[in-house]
């Protein structure tokens, strides 16, 4: 939790606009916080604002983080653009309270990050265009999912697959869209090899090859967050039409993702569930003493399951 520190509004009369609002709205800021506001280069005020970004324990977080956007989006530093246009393309918090979305702030955002070739502003902007039914609008989505994928950006070659697949426009020219989702996952692009994993095993762009499938989902598991992990390992507990039952790989992601630097805690629940229906008593325990410290950190990486995890733990 950063340090709270409290501005008397008598002593912020001497300091700038930006310090004078923080002091007015917020009590959560450190003295390093409120130094970048004000006087922090942009990549600074960028990275303060994606830690206030992802703080959910402070109330007013997003707004905060929106304030750190703002000041390096004005010194045209290209992912703040970027973050300052999806905030603006959704409900906040602002100093007049509830704020609804303002599609024009959004799109000239967006665009600003686009100028500089920033990929996830160009798949963002492609997005909200897709929303749109008249084919004048929509067909604004394609060129720019393409300049995202052709830079390599696993969204875009993601968005441009979908678009590919729907048929949606027959006149567009997509022949090397699976060169470069390959391409992609061969540079270690996780998200990418995720995808070339799936065109395997359904057989869209490439022959149906459950074995190449297997093993490019593995390689893109590797390296993703533990949560799709878990999701990756439930598949092989009973099988599905895709892909057969595989115990012995069940355990190996379970175990990946319960042991990953942020935990997922159902993964651990599942892995103590699977050793105690198999009777294997020494890994039944060392399964729960593992629940049981996630659920002593309060989280474990994952504060929804958690406090559920905690009884469990201790019912074994």
């Amino acid at each position: 939790m950063k340090t709270t520190i409290f501005i008397f509004s008598l002593a912020s009369m001497a300091l700038s606009p930006s310090l004078i609002w923080a002091s007015e709205h917020y009590m959560e800021m450190s003295w390093q916080d409120l130094e970048v506001l004000e006087k922090g280069d942009a990549e600074a005020q960028y990275n303060c604002g994606m830690s206030w970004k992802n703080t959910h324990d402070v109330i007013n977080s997003r707004e905060l983080a929106f304030k750190f956007f703002e000041k390096a989006a004005e010194k045209g530093y290209a992912p703040a653009q970027y973050e300052l246009g999806l905030a603006f393309g959704s409900y906040r918090i602002g100093e007049r309270g509830v704020e609804p979305p303002n599609s024009e702030k959004s799109v000239a955002w967006l665009n600003k990050a686009i100028e500089q070739k920033y990929a996830p502003a160009q798949v963002a902007l492609g997005n909200f265009y897709c929303t749109f039914w008249k084919p004048e609008i929509r067909g604004k989505a394609f060129p720019l999912w393409k300049a995202a994928a052709e830079q390599g950006d696993t969204n875009g070659l993601y968005r441009l697959r979908l678009y590919y697949g729907s048929g949606e426009d027959k006149n567009v020219d997509v022949e090397n869209i699976y060169d470069w989702l390959k391409k992609s996952a061969e540079n270690g692009r996780a998200g990418a090899q995720l995808q070339l994993g799936w065109c395997y095993e359904r057989g869209v762009g490439f022959p149906k090859d459950i074995k190449k499938a297997l093993e490019w989902y593995e390689r893109g598991a590797e390296t993703s967050d533990p949560h799709l992990q878990h999701g990756f390992a439930s598949r092989f507990l009973h099988g599905d039409e895709w892909m057969a039952k595989d115990e012995a790989r069940y355990v190996k992601w379970l175990t990946k993702s319960a042991e990953h630097r942020f935990p997922n805690a159902r993964a651990q629940y599942d892995l103590v569930v699977y050793y105690a229906s198999k009777g294997d008593e020494e890994e039944t325990v060392k399964a729960v003493e593992r629940l049981k410290k996630s659920a002593e950190r309060d989280s474990g990486g994952d504060r929804m399951v958690a406090p559920w995890g905690r009884g469990l733990a201790f019912d074994f």
